[in-house]
């Protein structure tokens, strides 16, 4: 369960309920819900049971808790900011809802390289989430991942599609990330579009 309620509205265009990520957070739905997201560095996965009807995406920063960062108050506090358990969180979810694992596909999307100067966290980010993907028997049937501009998302949990458009390099989502690996409670969030 997420820590902190989640960003929830009616989405004008469609007319249905959404629900805006920030990093650290994550969700599933069985209700046929919109789930959206803005990217930099950062990773989402969206995962879908296409027999059960059941989706979910979260949205992370970071593969796992660097060392000497933050303290065991923040991986309490976030623990979906870091991959290994935003996946977990996700899966665990998804499988409450009535999801079989077996059923699981994922569409991966994220991981540009926004925060000049730093190391590369989205490429740590997308090398994370393929092993453990792999590992897990996941199949990724789709991803867009890398380069240098932000993306948005919007995932729908009734059938698994995802809309994804490249953003013109934003300065406010890399002020975003870079304010979120120092605090990881997040701020309020004030192209070509692609259908996967």
């Amino acid at each position: 369960m997420n820590t902190r309620p989640l960003d929830r509205r009616i989405d004008s265009a469609s007319g249905r309920p959404i629900v805006t990520l920030k990093p650290g957070e994550y969700h599933a739905s069985a209700s046929g819900e919109l789930i959206g997201t803005v990217l930099g560095s950062c990773i989402a996965v969206c995962l879908y049971d296409r027999a059960a009807g059941i989706g979910g995406m979260n949205h992370f920063m970071l593969p796992v808790q660097l060392s000497g960062a933050g303290a065991w108050g923040d991986i309490i506090a976030t623990p979906a900011r870091y991959g290994v358990a935003a996946m977990e969180l996700l899966i665990n979810d998804m499988l409450k809802l009535g999801a079989s694992r077996a059923n699981f596909e994922a569409k991966v999307f994220g991981g540009a390289r926004v925060l000049s100067g730093m190391s590369d966290i989205g490429r740590s980010n997308i090398d994370f989430v393929r092993g453990f993907c792999e590992r897990e028997r996941i199949p990724v049937v789709r991803s867009d991942v890398g380069g240098e501009r932000p993306r948005q998302l919007i995932c729908d949990t009734l059938d698994g599609r995802v809309l994804m458009r490249y953003l013109q390099r934003a300065p406010d989502v890399a002020t975003r990330e870079r304010d979120y690996l120092n605090n990881p409670r997040p701020r309020p969030q004030a192209g070509e579009v692609d259908l996967f």
